[in-house]
């Protein structure tokens, strides 16, 4: 019997073309809409978590509080107090401490054959240089070298600094402008998959502070640890108190990082989600609206089925059977829609914010989708299934 029911189902669903299409329509939309943002928020957390990954264990980042909750560092936020070179010293006399690299970073106008450009410009160590990046293992040079000790008018560009901030390349040997002083360029650093870090400029920490006039200020340290890394980092933030009296500055291993990350997509995942999925409760009014005038157009054949034996129980799951089919086709259709949205959102920010996300498909989400595409069908269903099942027989074969 149920086998019946579904064919039948199909017949009408088919039937009604352009009303059937246009519900499914508007279901499709919702379901693309929350597949799409929540694909893009745990793709760009997976890429973010990759290159956190790939710093190593045994890493731990120390900023400012306010400015340590990212993946890497940005321009001072503004707080009073800063890092010093003082702090520096204090984590490197801890014994769990092997290396501690401080970086300095500002954001500074770039002239280059007279286009200027606001770009992340950081300092670290020239002694330090090689052994910093090699280290970090996402930093590889792709062309020229790294800075050397006792350099102060040289510079490593990212990879689409080269390529695409100026109307013209910037190769290696290339000079470049920066607070009216000149600086070549002696190497380039091959794609990270960020568009801070791409388009970044490094060069040693003496010459930053020179070119800033700042003695001995730090934007954020990276120290390798040994032992247990949260032991370490909880060390270097109780050093950093002391010497400041109180807690302005935090100190989180690579996996902290991570998690905080995480923590932060979701939330904008389900947030994002949320919104959509308002879309997904007009579409079920629709549904239900589609349904109901269904039962008026097809009163007379309810009158029939009921007179030659059809149950209550066999309308109301014809309709609802109907309503399911309609849910699900528009999940379908969603999820595809979804996934290829993400699709393209992936290459524009590979090509335009030099972002690398990977879209995966996660089976068990467009399985859920679907299941919940149909479950809004049935909801949406259930009134105008009950309004057929209770339609008196005799009044309906007089239906005209």
């Amino acid at each position: 019997m149920i086998s019946n029911l579904v064919l039948m189902a199909l017949k009408n669903v088919s039937h009604r073309k352009a009303r059937s299409l246009l519900t499914i329509t508007g279901i499709s939309i919702g379901i693309a809409a929350v597949i799409a943002l929540i694909t893009i928020g745990s793709s760009l957390s997976l890429a973010v978590s990759d290159q956190l990954e790939q710093l190593g264990s045994d890493k731990v980042f120390i900023a400012q509080s306010g400015a340590a909750g990212g993946a890497g560092f940005g321009p001072p936020s503004g707080a009073a107090a800063t890092l010093t070179d003082k702090d520096l010293e204090s984590i490197e006399d801890l014994k769990s401490v092997d290396r501690a690299v401080p970086v300095l970073v500002a954001s500074l106008p770039v002239k280059f054959k007279g286009e200027t450009r606001s770009l992340s410009v950081s300092g670290i160590p020239a002694k330090d240089a090689a052994v910093f990046f090699s280290d970090l293992q996402v930093y590889e040079m792709e062309e020229g070298r790294f800075i050397e000790d006792g350099e102060k008018s040289t510079v490593v560009i990212g990879s689409l600094l080269r390529d695409s901030v100026f109307s013209e390349d910037v190769r290696v040997r290339s000079k470049l402008e920066i607070l009216g002083k000149d600086f070549k360029v002696a190497g380039v650093f091959g794609p990270l998959g960020n568009q801070q870090d791409d388009t970044s400029i490094t060069m040693s920490i003496e010459a930053m502070r020179d070119l800033l006039g700042k003695k001995d200020e730090i934007t954020a340290i990276v120290a390798k640890v040994n032992g247990d890394p949260k032991a370490a980092a909880e060390n270097i933030e109780k050093v950093l108190g002391d010497n400041h009296g109180e807690d302005l500055f935090i100190a989180l291993t690579s996996d902290q990082l991570i998690e905080r990350i995480g923590s932060v997509f979701s939330i904008l995942s389900v947030v994002l989600g949320g919104i959509a999925a308002i879309s997904l409760v007009v579409a079920a009014f629709g549904i239900a609206n589609t349904m109901l005038m269904s039962v008026m157009e097809r009163t007379r054949e309810i009158g029939t089925l009921k007179a030659v034996g059809a149950r209550n129980t066999h309308i109301v799951l014809l309709f609802l059977i109907e309503s399911a089919i309609v849910g699900m086709m528009g999940g379908i259709a969603g999820v595809a829609v979804g996934f290829a949205i993400t699709t393209l959102i992936a290459g524009a920010a590979q090509s335009i914010v030099g972002i690398t996300m990977a879209v995966y498909a996660d089976y068990a989400l467009m399985a859920f989708a679907v299941f919940f595409a149909a479950v809004i069908g049935i909801i949406s269903g259930t009134y105008p299934a009950y309004k057929a099942a209770k339609l008196n027989p005799v009044e309906a074969l007089r239906y005209e």
